[in-house]
């Protein structure tokens, strides 16, 4: 499923939204780079309950990172979302 962030700013203290490219709107409640080359994983923060008791189904959105904001300076990072869809 391929998401876009609905906001330049990035997670602040509470829940994040996003949307698909259709405009299907997401709640981010955890948030990770991961390094495509090599499975580094940095967690960034998450927020609220744990997912496992989400009434939706939990869905993972990667945005990719750009060099110059990247934790190494390469394009081999995604700033990964988890979280759901609002019904």
């Amino acid at each position: 499923m391929a998401c876009q962030r609905r906001s330049s700013t990035p997670p602040g203290p509470g829940p994040t939204g996003f949307s698909t490219l259709s405009g299907k709107m997401g709640v981010g409640r955890l948030f990770e780079a991961v390094n495509t080359r090599t499975g580094e994983t940095i967690i960034f923060g998450s927020y609220g309950g744990a997912l496992e008791h989400a009434h939706q189904p939990i869905v993972r959105c990667d945005f990719p990172v750009p060099p110059d904001v990247s934790p190494d300076g390469t394009s081999d990072w995604l700033f990964q979302v988890t979280g759901f869809f609002r019904s």
